[in-house]
């Protein structure tokens, strides 16, 4: 029988999801992530076991360690907990400021790096299945919400969208976003289900069966690229180039010079006028996604 293989990656929710890119090519796999994200990670092809970062570490049982996060934090952690021979994710920290600062080319996107660092090829998309039987892909899917304030397009542009897409709406987001969700379901109330939850049992299922998932560059819409639904990603401070994915397809932005303005994204806009999202008209998103879901 083949040895475990440790994976390590603390977060966010998209890096989480790009994980599973590589994790089948290890299994069986030990995940390690903050809590928070253990059910997805229990969802990642090859996955075997999740144990939390925050618990403390043990990895004795486990015959090679991959440590995806690269950070200071993570190789005390694996320091500490043991385990057989590790290879570890180049950082590209330098190169993305320098992205920022000067619009140097960016470093190679995530997927990539995360292969070179386990010494796998990543496996295309889609990469994820949803529990449960499938559903046909029907509604909407939307995901208005976004940690950094400078990835959210504007409250009133989703609700002018909203009024815009015929049929089924289902809104995803966390906890945090509750009160958004609610507010932008009265635009539609007939036809809009919301799906707020800290875990995954509701949001898997009910991003497979959408037909196209409209979003931010966050990590549901990531979680459903992955899980192989057409997605129109909406950028503001980061470009095509510079997210997870680092492709073209399927995203709408305004080409600024200013773009990219950060690395992940911030609090406020640098400029101060968040152009780059609310220059994002509501009708040519909900063109952008007819004709996504028009695709065969």
């Amino acid at each position: 029988m083949r040895a475990k293989t440790a994976v390590l990656r603390l977060g966010g929710m998209g890096e989480v999801v790009l994980a599973g890119r590589i994790t089948a090519a290890l299994a069986p796999v030990v995940f390690v992530t903050r809590r928070a994200w253990l059910t997805l990670a229990a969802a990642l092809p090859g996955v075997v076991e999740v144990r939390a970062a925050e618990d403390g570490l043990d990895l004795r049982d486990c015959g090679a360690v991959v440590d995806l996060q690269g950070s200071l934090r993570a190789r005390w952690l694996l320091a500490r907990a043991g385990g057989g021979p590790r290879r570890g994710l180049a950082r590209a920290d330098l190169r993305r400021r320098a992205r920022v600062w000067f619009k140097l080319p960016p470093p190679a996107p995530l997927p990539a790096r995360f292969a070179a660092a386990a010494g796998v090829p990543a496996a295309p998309a889609p990469w994820l299945t949803a529990p449960g039987p499938p559903a046909p892909p029907a509604a909407w899917g939307l995901v208005p919400g976004a940690a950094w304030a400078t990835k959210r397009w504007p409250p009133e542009a989703w609700a002018a969208l909203i009024t815009q897409l015929p049929g089924t709406l289902r809104l995803f987001g966390g906890p945090e976003d509750g009160a958004l969700l609610s507010m932008l379901a009265e635009a539609a109330p007939a036809r809009v289900e919301i799906i707020v939850e800290a875990g995954f049992e509701r949001t898997l299922p009910g991003l497979a069966a959408c037909g196209v998932v409209i979003g931010g560059d966050t990590g549901l819409s990531h979680l459903a690229r992955a899980l192989g639904r057409p997605t129109l990603t909406l950028l503001g401070p980061t470009t095509a180039e510079d997210g997870l994915w680092a492709d073209h397809a399927h995203t709408l932005g305004v080409d600024l010079p200013c773009r990219p303005c950060s690395r992940f994204g911030g609090p406020r806009c640098p400029v101060g006028d968040h152009a780059c999202l609310r220059a994002l008209e509501p009708g040519q998103v909900a063109a952008a996604a007819a004709a996504l879901r028009a695709q065969p």
